[in-house]
C-alpha cells in the first residue's frame, strides 16, 4: 500500500481526494488545508488519519505520494518543500504562475529524482488517442489547417476568489482553461516554435485575461489558429478542427463531431466517470480517473506515467510565448523563453 497526502482540499482537491483513496493500492494518510470549511467537508467526506492545517505536519508522517491542488500561486514553494523527502508529487495544472517557475520546478524534480504528475487530462481521451494514430499513420494526407476554438462560461462568483488575481493565478482563460486543449495540440502537433497573440480583459473586476487569440506555429510547419473566450452562455464548448487533403476531424473537447478519417473507425466514446456530482464541479470535464490512475499504476510498476511535469514545458512556453507577445506586440520565438 502507498500511504497518500493531499494539499489543498477545494475543488479539485475532492476530485484527487476521491480517485486516490477509491484506488485499491492507496492509504489515505493526511490531508492538509488552511480553510476550515474545505478541511471539515474533506474529514467527514475521506475520513484521513490525520489533517490540519500545517504542511510540515503532513510531511513528518512520510507519505508516499502527495498530490497539490492549492491555487498556482503556492505550487513552486510547495514543490520545492514537499520534493526534498516524497519522491512523488501529483500537481493540478498549471504548474506554477510565470514560466520560469514552471522551469525551476520541472528542473528541481529532475535533481531530487521526483516524479511529478500533473493533471492534463486531455491526452488520454479516446479520440486524442485515436487523432494521434490517424496523424501518425498519413492517414489524412497533408493537414491543411487546424484550429481550436474555446467558449466557457466563467461568472462573477466563479473569479470571486483567487481565481480572478494573477499573482494567484499567472493568467486566466488561457492558463486556467485553455491549457488542456494547448496541451493536446503539442500531443498531436509536436514542437511549437513560435507564437504571435493578443489577449485582452473585457471585465473591470478581473486582473487576468478573459479572451485571447493567437496563431502557434510548429515545427512541422503547420500553423494552428486559436481563439478562446470565458465571456460565452455556454459552459464549455472547447472546438479543435483538423482539416486534411484527404479527410477532417471535429472535436468537442471529449466528443467527437466529425470522423472523416479512411481506414480508421471513429473513437469509442469516453467513458463516464464514478464520482459523485457533489464532488465535481459541473464545468469539468472526463478524464481525472485515468491520470491519477495512471500515476498510480505507474509508481507500482516502476513506469513513466503517461504525463509528467515536463511535458507541460510546450504548453506552458505557448501561453506565456502569448501573453509575451501581447504585451509587446511582436512574434515570440518560444526558445528564448528559456
Amino acid at each position: 500500500m502507498l500511504n497518500y497526502a493531499i494539499v489543498g482540499c477545494g475543488a479539485a482537491g475532492k476530485v484527487h481526494g476521491y480517485y486516490f483513496s477509491n484506488h485499491p493500492e492507496i492509504n489515505l494518510l493526511s490531508a492538509v488545508d488552511t480553510d476550515r470549511n474545505a478541511l471539515e467537508f474533506f474529514d467527514s467526506t475521506f475520513n484521513p488519519k490525520y489533517s490540519g492545517s500545517d504542511l510540515e505536519n503532513l510531511l513528518a508522517l512520510k507519505p508516499d505520494i502527495v498530490s497539490i491542488a492549492t491555487p498556482p500561486m503556492y505550487h513552486k514553494e510547495q514543490i520545492l518543500s514537499i520534493g526534498k523527502n516524497c519522491k512523488y508529487i501529483f500537481c493540478e495544472k498549471p504548474l506554477a504562475t510565470t514560466y520560469e517557475d514552471t522551469k525551476k520546478i520541472i528542473d528541481f524534480c529532475k535533481k531530487q529524482s521526483v516524479t511529478l504528475g500533473i493533471m492534463l487530462p486531455r491526452r488520454f481521451y479516446n479520440n486524442s488517442q485515436d487523432v494521434k494514430k490517424v496523424l501518425e499513420s498519413g492517414s489524412l494526407g497533408k493537414i491543411k489547417s487546424a484550429s481550436f476554438t474555446l467558449d466557457c462560461s466563467k461568472n462573477r462568483n466563479y473569479y470571486a476568489t483567487w481565481r480572478g488575481k494573477k499573482s494567484m493565478t499567472g493568467g486566466g482563460v488561457l492558463l486556467s482553461q485553455a491549457i488542456h486543449s494547448i496541451d493536446q495540440l503539442v500531443y498531436f502537433f509536436g514542437k511549437p516554435v513560435s507564437v504571435e497573440g493578443k489577449t485582452w480583459t473585457t471585465r473591470s473586476y478581473l486582473e487576468i485575461e478573459d479572451e485571447a487569440e493567437a496563431k502557434i506555429n510548429f515545427l512541422n510547419g503547420l500553423k494552428v489558429d486559436i481563439k478562446v473566450s470565458a465571456n460565452s452562455d455556454k459552459l464549455w464548448k472547447g472546438i479543435t478542427k483538423i482539416i486534411g487533403e484527404k479527410g477532417s476531424i471535429i472535436l468537442d473537447s471529449a466528443e467527437t463531431l466529425v470522423w472523416d478519417v479512411p481506414y480508421h473507425e471513429k473513437p469509442k466514446k469516453e467513458e463516464s466517470e464514478p464520482i459523485p456530482k457533489e464532488l465535481k464541479p459541473l464545468y469539468y470535464g472526463p478524464g481525472h480517473k485515468k491520470v491519477i490512475d495512471n500515476f498510480i499504476n505507474s509508481i507500482i510498476k516502476n513506469q513513466r506515467p503517461v504525463i509528467i511535469g515536463e511535458d507541460i514545458l510546450d504548453a506552458s512556453r505557448i501561453i506565456f510565448g502569448i501573453y509575451k507577445s501581447s504585451e509587446t506586440g511582436k512574434p515570440v520565438v518560444l526558445s528564448e523563453l528559456d
